[in-house]
């Protein structure tokens, strides 16, 4: 299930540049600062756009099939496969004259996750009017999803979702997107 976010290695054979073994460990990742979450230095990082560039989802534990994929032109798959150990970590930002300046104060987010990790339930702090939540998938998959008419503390039933990593979305009609990471256990 963790296929299409598997980083090393994209090589499998002997001839492999760096390590071999094929596409089924390691987990690479970019981190960004709240300013770029939030867009308020000018930068702001795009919702559900880091990925693993080049990773064609279905490759696990062997080299990247480049004959068939759809994720990268099929030359840049095989020089991917052929001379990296990792593949890249990308992202898409905006960057540019957004809703604020470089000069204002940082926006107030406009959720916060109270417990992380979580059990049974996700305890959030919404922030705002007219926000819509949801939660989201390693794949991209929405799970559930709500919306709320003002600023609310709310809790969010998660015990039927197995064990792992999720993203709370939280859209701001009048503002930035909120996204953060949290662990059902």
């Amino acid at each position: 299930s963790f296929a299409g976010i598997h980083t090393q290695s994209p090589s499998a054979g002997a001839n492999a540049c760096g390590s071999e073994g094929g596409m089924d460990n390691r987990f690479d990742f970019t981190l960004v600062s709240p300013g770029v979450l939030f867009g308020n230095r000018g930068v702001l990082y795009l919702p559900n756009t880091c990925r693993a560039f080049g990773n064609d989802g279905v490759s696990y534990n062997q080299a990247l099939n480049c004959n068939n994929t759809t994720s990268v032109p099929p030359n840049v798959c095989t020089a991917l496969r052929n001379a990296s150990d990792h593949l890249p970590v990308v992202l898409d930002l905006a960057v540019g004259n957004l809703a604020s300046s470089s000069t204002a104060e940082p926006a107030t987010p406009p959720a916060k996750i109270f417990n992380n990790p979580a059990t049974d339930q996700l305890r959030v702090a919404l922030n705002g009017t007219g926000l819509r939540w949801s939660i989201v998938g390693l794949q991209g998959q929405t799970i559930a999803h709500g919306n709320s008419q003002e600023n609310t503390l709310m809790t969010i039933p998660i015990t039927d979702l197995p064990p792992g990593t999720y993203f709370l979305l939280v859209q701001n009609p009048k503002g930035p997107t909120f996204s953060a990471a949290f662990v059902k256990i």
